[in-house]
C-alpha cells in the first residue's frame, strides 16, 4: 500500500497539470498514489492526465461527464483515499522537493499529529520559480495541540494553513468527513478546525509548495468579494461550532471570541473601503459587524477610531447609522 494518496482536482488547468504532476513524481519518496479528477474541462486537461497515466502506473484518472464543482470533486478524492496520508493538490500548484518526505516523517514519529503544513510562495504569471529547499532540507516542526490550534484561530480568524501544503492523516480526514457544500470559499479553514478536534497540528517554516496566482484564482480584491470573504469565514465558524466544535469545553466562549475578532477585522476593512470611496461595501461590512457582535456594537467605534487621529466624519456618520450607536467616541 502506498504511503501517501494525492488527489489532484483539475478544471481547465491542462496548461499547468503536467508541471504539477512532475512536482509530485519528482519527490524523493516513490511511495505515492495519484488520482487526477478532471471536472469536465473543455481544454486538454483529460488528455494530459491520460498521457501521464499511460507512462506512470501510480496515476489514475477520473473524468467527470458533467461539471460537479470543486467541493464534490474534493470529496470524491477524500472518499478514494486509502493510504496513511492524503493531500488535495490543485492542478495549478506545485510541491517542492521532498515536501512529502518531510510531512510523512513528522506524522510517522508523532501519531497524534493529524495535519501538517508549511510555507507556500505565490507564483505570479511570467515569474520564475523561487529558490526551493533541497531534497535533504530538514524541517524543524512545531507541534501544537488541536485545542490550542482552534483557540488560536478563534483569536485570529484568518486561515493559517496554505492549502497546497496541507498533508493530513487519512483516518482523521475520513473521521471528520468531506467538505461542506455551503462553504464554497471558507471550506479549507473550517476543515482545519474539524481536523484539529482529532489531534495535533504540525507546522514547519520550510517552503513546501508553490501556489500559482493568476486570473482564475486571484486573491480577494473586488469589493463584493471582500464582503463574501468575511461572511464565509463567519459561516465557517458557525458550521464548526454547531457540529464537531460543539463538544469542546467553552465552545460558546470560543465561538463568541471568533465572531468578535471577525467583527473587529471587518470594522477596519470597512474603514479602509470608505477611504477608497466604496461606501456601499463599507455599509455592508458594518452591517455584518453588527450581526457578528450585536451586544457590543460600540466597541470598534470607541476602541478603534480612538486610535485614528482624524477619523472621516462621513464614516463616523455611517457607523452611527448602521450600528445604531448613540454615544460619542472619545
Amino acid at each position: 500500500m502506498p504511503k501517501v494518496d494525492i488527489c489532484i482536482p483539475c478544471y481547465q488547468y491542462g496548461r499547468f497539470l503536467g508541471e504539477c504532476l512532475d512536482s509530485v513524481l519528482f519527490q524523493t519518496s516513490e511511495d505515492v498514489r495519484i488520482l487526477v479528477i478532471d471536472d469536465a474541462s473543455t481544454d486538454d486537461s483529460a488528455a494530459v492526465a491520460r498521457r501521464y497515466a499511460a507512462q506512470h502506473s501510480c496515476i489514475e484518472v477520473s473524468v467527470h461527464p458533467v461539471n460537479r464543482g470543486h467541493i464534490a470533486t474534493y470529496n470524491e478524492g477524500i472518499a478514494w483515499a486509502r493510504s496513511d496520508y492524503l493531500l488535495l493538490l490543485s492542478a495549478d500548484d506545485l510541491l517542492t522537493p521532498a515536501a512529502l518526505d518531510r510531512a510523512v516523517a513528522v506524522m510517522d514519529d508523532h501519531p497524534d499529529v493529524v495535519l501538517t503544513h508549511g510555507l507556500a510562495e505565490d507564483l505570479l504569471p511570467d515569474q520564475r520559480l523561487p529558490p526551493q529547499p533541497g531534497p535533504h532540507t530538514r524541517a524543524e516542526w512545531q507541534i501544537e495541540g488541536g485545542r490550542d490550534f482552534i483557540t488560536r484561530l478563534c483569536r485570529d480568524p484568518v486561515n493559517p494553513v496554505a492549502t497546497p501544503t496541507a498533508i493530513v492523516r487519512t483516518s482523521a480526514q475520513q473521521a471528520v468527513g468531506g467538505y461542506r457544500p455551503e462553504l464554497t470559499h471558507s471550506g479549507d479553514m473550517e476543515m482545519w478546525l474539524r481536523l484539529a478536534t482529532q489531534g495535533a497540528v504540525a507546522y514547519a517554516p520550510v517552503l513546501q509548495a508553490i501556489k500559482r496566482v493568476h486570473g482564475r484564482n486571484m486573491s480577494v480584491t473586488a469589493s463584493d468579494n471582500i464582503l463574501r470573504d468575511y461572511a464565509q469565514r463567519a459561516e465557517a465558524f458557525r458550521s464548526f461550532f454547531r457540529s464537531e466544535g460543539s463538544g469542546l469545553e467553552d465552545a460558546a466562549f470560543l465561538h463568541r471570541l471568533a465572531r468578535r475578532r471577525l467583527a473587529q477585522q471587518a470594522f477596519w476593512t470597512a474603514m479602509a473601503q470608505s477611504g477608497r470611496g466604496h461606501w456601499g461595501t463599507a455599509r455592508a461590512l458594518l452591517g455584518l459587524v453588527h450581526q457578528l457582535d450585536p451586544s457590543t456594537p460600540f466597541l470598534p467605534l470607541v476602541g478603534g477610531l480612538a486610535r485614528v487621529r482624524r477619523p472621516d466624519k462621513r464614516f463616523l456618520a455611517l457607523v452611527k447609522d448602521v450600528l445604531g450607536y448613540r454615544g460619542s467616541a472619545r
